[in-house]
């Protein structure tokens, strides 16, 4: 199954307000099919070419800000697609205990992402990889992909005390041979 696809299957059984945090230019299309909200922290995707400000229902914004951009929290499911592999471990898990925060005890959380181990100047131009967050020597969030999610890193990133796995699907992408995942996770606890 494709990442786009898993994605639209979740928007299409959540009930109440969706947010797509790391929207980019909304490939799946979920602010048109199903009204989410989709947030990114740049207003322009150089990879595309996009606008992003044109996408429907698109707010610019950090995920690590949604309790802020967002404070009355009555969104029942978050997505965040394609974003941890381009973080640092302690930077994904800063996301998502923010999105853990922001959403109540029933809400979900729909995370997709590749196994992506290729260099990364296999992935971009020169000219394209970037440190968006942090530094050269320590970076946070950048334009490539360079962190695998293993089942240990998985399980710190999503502690059992705070979430409850729902679904965990393997996912194609064609720029990998490893493939990736799309979780669906359930908040548990305000803990």
């Amino acid at each position: 199954m494709q990442a786009h696809v898993f994605q639209q299957n979740c928007c299409s059984q959540a009930q109440g307000k969706i947010l797509n945090c790391a929207s980019k230019e909304d490939p799946a299309k979920l602010g048109e099919k199903f009204g989410a909200i989709n947030l990114d922290l740049l207003d322009y995707d150089e990879f595309t070419g996009t606008h992003l400000k044109h996408i429907r229902n698109f707010v610019q914004g950090d995920v690590m800000e949604i309790e802020t951009i967002f404070p009355d929290h009555d969104f029942q499911t978050v997505l965040l697609g394609e974003f941890v592999e381009h973080c640092s471990v302690e930077y994904a898990k800063r996301a998502v205990n923010t999105i853990h925060r922001f959403l109540p005890v029933g809400g979900t959380l729909v995370l997709t992402f590749p196994l992506d181990d290729r260099p990364p100047a296999s992935q971009h131009g020169k000219d394209k990889l970037k440190v968006l967050v942090g530094t050269s020597e320590a970076p946070d969030f950048t334009t490539w992909h360079w962190q695998v999610w293993d089942d240990d890193k998985l399980a710190e990133l999503l502690p059992e005390d705070k979430w409850a796995v729902k679904t965990k699907q393997a996912l194609h992408y064609g720029f990998t041979k490893h493939g990736g995942w799309g979780i669906t996770l359930e908040k548990v606890s305000n803990g």
